[in-house]
């Protein structure tokens, strides 16, 4: 019963007394009304049957909200911080219908590299700026802060513990993340999912898992975990290490945080070299794996436990299985499976990048048609996607080549030249299609 009223709490703070009370009343008019509607037969025998007093079906009780991972930016801009110096930083915004870049600070003549700029933020071993909600970003580092779209009341929502910075999700109540505690020689000795609440910054522990745990998506209620030395469940901390790995094994697990329920998907190979011929994801409710001796990719709808898909085979390796080939699944646009692909030569030279698609409806695999690639680093590459969208993705478009002046240790003036990454928006079948539609944006990487 508590379950239940917490649940219809929820619901009533998200859609409003007013709103509520208008759908319980719709509820209560709709078995007055039968018209012509389709079932309305149907509906008055029901109603018949309730009055002679036959059991009737209890109500379906409303859903948990979803997890969503969160990221740099949503439909209307792009955030970021920028260093100023070891003490504080600055937000920066780039509004996606301006494509322009700026500091959301409304102080005239404000120079933006003091404490006293509205958006400045205490760098405090930063990490990243992610969109929360509408009204408030969350800010990541050696911990979780909050504060308005323009840093404003920027405070601390839970402080002092480690997390993986790069896999933070939310449903809107709270915040989820796997964090690493510490011991008293500062090593980490298991995992933690732990769920931080939005409302009061208390910290739960859902469940242990063991070191070296990772998070490979989250969707619905359910987190995809992996660990590549022993069996990723509940409790299970101890047994082989890193230095002394037994069985050595990629194990998948999915993870309800309602039910606690721990379940193996899957147990992979490790080779002598250390890689995985298996790469998993979990998108839109279905656990994809990429089986690399098989050459195809088949996808396990989480709910109903059917496999949804089973791909046609991929081509083969180049050099006869010799070099370094990734091949994992990436994203669902538009009814395609991206899978990201990376190889290099024997000698871990001589890099490409591109993608594979596969037809979620029928199997059929192609290769991608490559966007123009981008110089930079060690060889070239395609654009780095930041962020997907509702209909576009947010992704680097363009190499930029740039000089900067600093100073050394002693006060000594010195150049930096290198280069950074410009961001922009592609729509999802110009992606697809290879189609270098970019809408520019004043933001770099």
């Amino acid at each position: 019963e508590a379950v239940f009223m917490r649940k219809w709490q929820r619901m009533a703070a998200r859609l409003g007394a007013g709103a509520l009370a208008a759908l319980l009343a719709g509820c209560a008019a709709g078995g007055q009304h039968a018209g012509n509607a389709p079932g309305s037969a149907e509906t008055a025998a029901q109603a018949e049957t309730a009055e002679a007093g036959a059991p009737v079906a209890e109500s379906v009780e409303p859903a948990e909200p979803p997890l969503r991972r969160l990221q740099c930016a949503d439909e209307q801009a792009y955030f970021e911080i920028e260093y100023i110096d070891g003490e504080i930083g600055r937000l920066c915004v780039t509004d996606f219908t301006t494509g322009q870049r700026r500091v959301p600070c409304p102080a005239d003549g404000c120079t933006h590299d003091t404490a006293d700029c509205p958006a400045a933020v205490p760098w405090n071993n930063y990490g990243g700026v992610y969109v929360l909600d509408s009204e408030t970003l969350l800010w990541a580092g050696s911990a979780l802060y909050l504060s308005g779209r323009s840093g404003e009341d920027f405070r601390a929502l839970c402080e002092e513990f480690w997390f993986d910075e790069s896999n933070l999700f939310t449903d809107g109540e709270a915040v989820y993340c796997l964090a690493y505690p510490l011991d008293e020689n500062n090593t980490s000795v298991c995992r933690q999912l732990c769920r931080v609440d939005l409302a009061s910054g208390e910290r739960q522990v859902l469940a242990d898992f063991p070191d070296a745990t990772l998070v490979l998506g989250g969707s619905g209620r359910t987190f995809l975990l992996r660990n590549y030395y022993t069996e990723p469940l509940p409790g299970q901390t101890g047994g082989p290490t890193r230095e002394n790995p037994g069985e050595e094994a990629a194990r998948d697990v999915a993870y309800d945080i309602d039910s606690g329920e721990a379940r193996r998907l899957g147990q992979y190979p490790v080779a002598q070299s250390g890689h995985v011929a298996y790469a998993s994801a979990l998108l839109d409710g279905v656990y994809y794996v990429f089986d690399d001796a098989a050459r195809r990719v088949t996808g396990l709808d989480l709910a109903s436990g059917e496999t949804v898909l089973k791909s046609d085979e991929l081509p083969p390796a180049p050099n006869e299985g010799r070099g370094q080939e990734h091949i994992s699944p990436s994203r669902v646009l538009n009814g395609w499976l991206e899978l990201d692909v990376s190889r290099y030569d024997e000698n871990g030279a001589n890099g490409e990048e591109f993608s594979y698609l596969v037809d979620l409806a029928s199997g059929a695999v192609q290769r991608k048609p490559d966007l123009p690639v981008q110089v930079y680093r060690d060889g070239t590459h395609q654009p780095l996607v930041c962020a997907q969208l509702a209909d576009r993705l947010l992704v680097t478009c363009a190499v930029e080549p740039y000089s900067e002046a600093t100073f050394g240790t002693y006060g000594d003036p010195y150049t930096i030249d290198g280069y950074r990454l410009q961001l922009g928006l592609v729509a999802y079948d110009d992606y697809l299609n290879g189609t270098a539609d970019y809408q520019l944006l004043e933001a770099y990487l």
